[in-house]
């Protein structure tokens, strides 16, 4: 799939170019400006939204979210502003109020940048190597499962070995996966 290899050089390429991987210095370093209001409720308000004006492009993200889903975010907005630059010209804004709706086009292509940009390929696959769900693993990694299937699409689309189990998580029951030997 194109998008996934156009996500991931350009993700490569950003990250190279800047010296990090930390999204706040990414906006910095690329002159992108940025800042953080409330945006509603984190559950059903705007998540975030991107523009240009005269060739400067602008970032805002919800404050009412959480730290590490600011980031996710952030992330996703800049894959607008890499990937699909022409949509924000003249004052148009791409508005983002869902992370599960994306399921083609530039959504789809800002959160494969978003996961590729957010989530080491090694920290994944050592979770899911090591016995965790989909859902555990986005638990760990503190990013929504539709993320986490994201980077899976991606390292499926470059043949690197994944081997995970998809079951109902049963981390909480320890080594009891039946859940009958419950001890309180």
């Amino acid at each position: 799939m194109m998008d996934i290899y156009r996500a991931v050089d350009k993700v490569a390429s950003v990250v190279e170019y800047c010296g990090t991987g930390n999204i706040w210095d990414i906006f910095d370093k690329l002159d992108i400006s940025y800042n953080t209001k409330d945006l509603g409720s984190p559950r059903t308000g705007l998540k975030g939204f991107c523009t240009s004006f005269f060739g400067n492009y602008y970032v805002t993200v919800n404050r009412r979210l959480a730290a590490h889903l600011q980031a996710l975010v952030a992330w996703h907005e800049l894959g607008h502003i890499i990937l699909d630059p022409e949509m924000l010209t003249d004052g148009n804004c791409l508005f983002d109020s869902d992370f599960y709706s994306a399921a083609a086009g530039a959504e789809l292509r800002a959160n494969l940048f978003a996961a590729e940009g957010l989530i080491e390929d090694d920290d994944l696959l050592e979770l899911l190597h090591n016995g965790y769900t989909r859902k555990a693993a986005a638990s760990e990694l503190m990013v929504p499962v539709p993320f986490i299937d994201y980077k899976i699409r991606i390292l499926w689309e470059y043949d690197i070995p994944l081997k995970y189990v998809d079951m109902p998580d049963t981390f909480c029951l320890g080594d009891d996966i039946t859940g009958k030997q419950n001890p309180w």
